[in-house]
């Protein structure tokens, strides 16, 4: 199984909003490397996400983590 995600340069920035590095993930270890920074699984536009720029996603991500809630 492949799938892609996109990284951002940074990790913990509430504020940022670029994820300009796609991964192509076929291993646990590509995962592993991938998910020590921010990322995305969907390519924008400019790399920026807002939802107007959505270009696509080939996997779907759920995130469970509502301890703020």
């Amino acid at each position: 199984m492949k799938f892609t995600l996109f990284t951002a340069n940074t990790t913990g920035n509430q504020a940022n909003t670029l994820y300009p590095n796609q991964v192509t993930i076929s291993s646990k270890q590509d995962l592993l490397s991938a998910i020590k920074l921010d990322n995305t699984c969907v390519d924008f536009k400019d790399y920026k996400r807002n939802i107007d720029n959505f270009i696509k996603a080939d996997c779907l991500v759920m995130d469970c983590d509502n301890d703020h809630s």
